[in-house]
């Protein structure tokens, strides 16, 4: 890993990430479908790094919780159009990047 490799991304060469990326394929497509349950699983399986990554971002406890709920709702609407062109784990932390912009900017 490089100086400029952010260390939230390095996980995605990590063994066993095609693994885990392709079990969190398999929730967004339940997801796409209307599976709440799906979403659950999709929300503990990733709300811990999400949280990080927003607490990174926004440097404010409260902010970050609220920015995984906003992840979160959004991966529930717009899972089925999810392409599949990046893991799945970038596509969700981009989304919590660009929704702490919105409220960087909104402040």
């Amino acid at each position: 890993m490089t100086a400029t490799t952010p260390t939230t991304f390095a996980t995605a060469d990590a063994p066993g990430a095609d693994d885990t990326d392709a079990e969190a394929r398999g929730l967004i497509a339940r997801i796409a479908a209307g599976d709440q349950r799906a979403l659950e699983q999709f929300y503990r399986a990733h709300h811990g790094a999400v949280y990080l990554f927003a607490l990174r971002l926004v440097k404010n406890a409260a902010d970050a919780a609220e920015l995984v709920n906003e992840a979160m709702l959004e991966v529930w609407r717009s899972a089925s159009r999810f392409r599949g062109e990046s893991r799945v784990r970038t596509w969700l932390l981009g989304i919590v990047n660009f929704r702490a912009i919105d409220l960087m900017r909104r402040r």
